[in-house]
């Protein structure tokens, strides 16, 4: 699903991303805050070009569990709570590059 900037909707109604596409992120963290229905199925890899906070990502994202291993990482520098009050986040992160991540 792609939500354009101007399109409201409740981080509760994001339930799936089946596919990356060529959405951007942006630089500034909380990007799937609050959505407690999230699942990640999407093989593509995301795009991470420009992205330096992953701050509050996945925050209350309780029932997200999506294979991640594949991100590059590293021009995060910026993972703090990230996977707060994900509970379900069962994934091997040893991929992650964090060599600059200061928070």
């Amino acid at each position: 699903m792609i939500i354009s900037p101007t399109e409201v909707m409740s981080a509760s109604q994001i339930i799936d991303i089946s596919q990356w596409g060529n959405v951007g992120l942006g630089t500034f963290g909380e990007q799937f805050f609050r959505c407690t229905k999230l699942n990640i199925t999407a093989v593509d890899i995301l795009d991470l070009t420009e992205v330096i906070s992953f701050r509050c990502m996945f925050l209350d994202a309780f029932s997200l569990n999506a294979d991640l291993s594949q991100w590059k990482t590293n021009e995060i520098i910026d993972m703090r709570y990230m996977f707060h009050n994900a509970s379900l986040f069962n994934c091997n992160l040893n991929n992650f590059e964090t060599k600059d991540v200061i928070y």
